[in-house]
């Protein structure tokens, strides 16, 4: 194939082409091992051997636990979360989202269960009742909301609150990683690809001396692997040498969208009332509830016209209705940002004096889970295009 040539240009061609493709070649498989790492977020194919998943979501359950415990733990608990939140914030959402469908509540309980006693109960009483649990809904709520927190780390824990959201919303991790990631990245790949093309001009160098096919392959390889392990000690000496500014701003990057996205005032009230110990938090919702219907009169009217099994039969329904709204006002976008940045501002402000560590805690599962992909990618890139420089210079 080389004949096409004349021995000069044969010469040039190996020369130039070798170390530009070889750094062409690194930078496609740092790409896909990028790829690789974040994508895709499920598992797609059609067993574990024909198929793939991002191997930062397929340790999910690890790096969860790292967070917990590098970066969660030595800073906050579960209580202090809450009332970062804002106990009388949360009481408030919750009532501006229940009272104007308080009413259609009431009735929809009491004709579904007791159609006779609701539609015989004198109009005045009604409007009593209706007035008596508009009143008292915002000590309920906020005797509920109390409750909950004092008995939140009984409830919940940080890592069932991360799962479940990850769960929900599995892109949330790269959201997290990517633009972290991405920020020190962006120099340390450039860096590779730079250090691969000038190694290479000494593989060309090599066989330009002695003329042997094989000297190619052989050099391309062993710079991948050289390559992809001086990589390592390159990547992280981009983290050690940002400014501190920029390492702060990395960790309040972090920060944000770990608030936003795994502990939002929505992740946590998801976990308390649909996870393991969701049953405590419903009897403590009815308990509470039931005071609403705790009025002498109504009390006695009900209990004479339906007895005192459909009277706790009305409590119940009434208190498994609110407990299912009562997930309704954490749907909303604006509050849960506002609240999350609360938690996030608080979370930097414990960290600020040590913006080094957070950064390696943040991004140190990237690299492990960024590293084999890497190698493999890049050394397997590497073989084939030096085979192929071969084949192209025997035939």
């Amino acid at each position: 194939m080389l004949d096409w040539f004349s021995p000069n240009q044969q010469e040039w061609l190996v020369l130039v082409l070798v170390p530009i493709l070889s750094g062409v070649c690194a930078w496609l498989a740092f790409w896909a091992a990028h790829k690789l790492t974040f994508y895709p977020v499920k598992f797609s194919g059609v067993s574990r051997l024909l198929g793939w998943q991002g191997t930062l979501h397929k340790h999910s359950g690890s790096l969860l636990e790292q967070i917990q415990k590098d970066i969660l733990s030595p800073s906050v608990t579960l209580p202090q979360i809450y009332e970062l939140v804002g106990p009388e914030k949360i009481t408030q959402q919750i009532v501006n989202a229940i009272r104007p469908q308080l009413d259609g509540l009431i009735d929809e309980v009491m004709q579904t269960n007791h159609t006779v006693l609701w539609e015989n109960l004198p109009i005045n009483l009604k409007n009593r009742f209706y007035a008596r649990t508009h009143k008292m809904l915002p000590r309920i709520i906020d005797d509920i909301v109390e409750e909950i927190g004092d008995n939140a780390d009984r409830l919940i824990s940080l890592k069932s609150v991360m799962t479940r959201a990850l769960n929900d919303s599995p892109e949330a991790f790269n959201t997290l990683y990517l633009g972290a990631s991405d920020t020190v990245q962006k120099r340390s790949k450039w860096g590779l690809v730079a250090l691969t093309t000038m190694s290479n001009i000494a593989t060309s160098m090599c066989w330009y001396i002695w003329q042997q096919p094989w000297i190619i392959p052989l050099g391309l390889t062993t710079t991948a692997l050289a390559i992809c392990w001086l990589g390592q000690y390159l990547l992280h000496g981009e983290i050690e040498s940002n400014s501190s500014a920029h390492q702060l701003q990395l960790s309040k990057q972090f920060y944000e969208q770990l608030c936003v996205s795994l502990l939002s005032p929505q992740a946590l009230t998801k976990e308390l009332l649909l996870g393991e110990k969701s049953k405590h938090t419903k009897l403590i919702i009815r308990k509470h509830v039931n005071s609403l219907l705790e009025n002498l009169s109504i009390r006695t009217f009900a209990q004479l016209t339906v007895g005192p099994s459909g009277y706790v039969d009305i409590k119940q329904t009434l208190a498994d209705k609110i407990a299912e709204i009562y997930l309704e006002p954490f749907s909303d976008t604006r509050f849960n940002q506002q609240r999350a940045r609360i938690i996030s501002e608080h979370l930097i402000n414990q960290h600020i004096a040590h913006p080094l560590r957070l950064t390696a805690s943040i991004l140190r599962p990237v690299f492990s889970e960024l590293e084999w992909p890497l190698i493999t990618l890049n050394t397997a890139i590497a073989l084939v295009s030096g085979l192929g420089w071969m084949l192209f210079l025997l035939y």
